[in-house]
């Protein structure tokens, strides 16, 4: 296991983890740790399902969240995939969450476990899905929701810009900040997203 960690006051980043071997340990820094964090960076890393439970439940003060290059977990993981019990108490556990980062994860990132995750925001201010796989092609979108995505659960084999745009607005009192980079997000998205109304609007 190759590990980097950086640990400034209230910044955490994990990178290149490929495992947790002892989980007693990481329960317990997380313990101690989990309540000055006010930003959680986990890049090229994979975590199983109880050890981002450890994490989410731990970091009561979180504001921002970022998971790049990281597609194990949107592969592997039940908690980004099916209904779990413990997702009211993540939501409750994390009330600051406002930034969402899930940068460079070309594949397996999908409309599901996007979902899942804004479930743990209260109150979006900024997406990010720089150097995803997100699809702006109306025809993907009519393939895997051919009733139209009010009449079907979100697809955990594809990410499309219909589903995520359904986020922005329902975010749209809040939300300041969109990141596209280095996707194919074209001029027709572009004019689509301009007549939402999003307060103070920056997008990448």
């Amino acid at each position: 296991m190759k590990l980097h960690i950086l640990y400034l006051i209230n910044f955490f980043l994990y990178q290149d983890i490929s495992n947790t071997e002892n989980n007693q340990l990481f329960l317990d820094f997380f313990r101690h740790v989990g309540n000055t964090l006010q930003s959680l960076n986990i890049q090229n890393s994979f975590l199983s399902d109880n050890d981002l439970k450890i994490i989410f439940l731990n970091c009561c003060y979180l504001e921002c969240l970022k998971m790049s290059n990281c597609p194990d977990i949107y592969l592997t993981s039940k908690l980004l995939q099916d209904k779990d019990n413990e997702m009211h108490l993540i939501q409750k556990s994390m009330p600051s969450l406002s930034e969402l980062y899930l940068d460079d994860n070309l594949s397996y990132i999908t409309d599901m476990s996007v979902e899942k995750l804004l479930k743990f925001v209260t109150k979006l201010r900024t997406l990010s899905l720089a150097g995803t796989s997100v699809s702006f092609h109306p025809g993907t979108y009519h393939r895997y929701y051919p009733r139209g995505s009010e009449n079907e659960d979100a697809s955990n084999l594809v990410l499309t810009f219909n589903q995520v745009l359904s986020h922005i607005i329902k975010n749209s009192t809040s939300i300041n900040h969109l990141d596209f980079s280095k996707t194919n997000f074209n001029d027709k998205a572009a004019l689509v997203l301009s007549q939402v109304n999003i307060c103070a609007p920056k997008m990448n």
